[in-house]
């Protein structure tokens, strides 16, 4: 992602007892946090729904941009690659 990603995570959650019972809530930090990162996830979502399996590849690339593609796509490429076709295109 081409941003500074936030420090605060998930596992900062409190825990408060009310009545005896455990609450856990998410701190002011964390909050402002996921509304950072749900704010540039949704700059980079699909038109259209996606269909059928979906997978993901997460590897970097040199400008830093992370790879993604339906699962067919995938099968793809990784069948080109095994057979040393990409290098041909």
């Amino acid at each position: 992602m081409k941003m500074n990603p936030p420090t605060a995570t998930a596992q900062e959650r409190k825990i408060k007892i009310i009545n005896g019972r455990p609450v856990f809530f998410d701190t002011q930090k964390v909050r402002e946090a996921r509304a950072i990162l749900m704010n540039h996830l949704s700059m980079h979502k699909p038109r259209r729904p996606l269909e059928g399996p979906i997978g993901g590849i997460n590897k970097a690339a040199p400008d830093g941009d992370m790879a993604c593609a339906p699962a067919d796509a995938q099968r793809e490429r990784a069948g080109r690659r095994a057979t040393g076709d990409h290098r041909e295109q």
